[in-house]
């Protein structure tokens, strides 16, 4: 991964280096995600949740949603921080042509205020997409 991302809308952003374009002969297609977002809230008065939604698109269409974060009782004054693992494995048969595939991602809740990359220590942001056309 080479550049952070970050979003604040409820809208869907592709994930910086989430992008994968190949050919396919007409074979089934193991597409697969692993990474870390962090989602805080931006509701001091009542941090209660940060919550995200990441998507797996195909050719622009939306093809699985998975929501992640947490819900949290902390003291007013106080944002809520959640850092979360994603995982997203699909398997689909497309037709023989070539496919872009794509990880986005966006806030789902009112009181969250933004998704972005979570870090190691060094920094570093983790995370891989690997899209594999199986041998039919």
């Amino acid at each position: 991964v080479t550049s952070a991302y970050s979003n604040t809308t409820a809208s869907y952003t592709d994930v910086t280096d989430t992008s994968v374009t190949l050919t396919t002969q007409g074979g089934p297609v193991l597409i697969t995600f692993n990474g870390s977002f962090q989602v805080t809230s931006g509701n001091a008065t009542n941090p209660t949740e940060a919550i995200g939604r990441a998507a797996l698109v195909r050719d622009g269409t939306q093809i699985q949603e998975v929501y992640f974060g947490s819900t949290f009782n902390v003291d007013a004054g106080a944002n809520a921080i959640s850092v979360t693992p994603v995982s997203i494995m699909y398997m689909e048969t497309p037709s023989a042509a070539s496919h872009t595939y794509k990880i986005q991602a966006r806030l789902d809740s009112t009181n969250t205020n933004r998704v972005l990359d979570a870090v190691t220590a060094a920094g570093n942001s983790k995370r891989s997409l690997q899209v594999p056309e199986l041998k039919r």
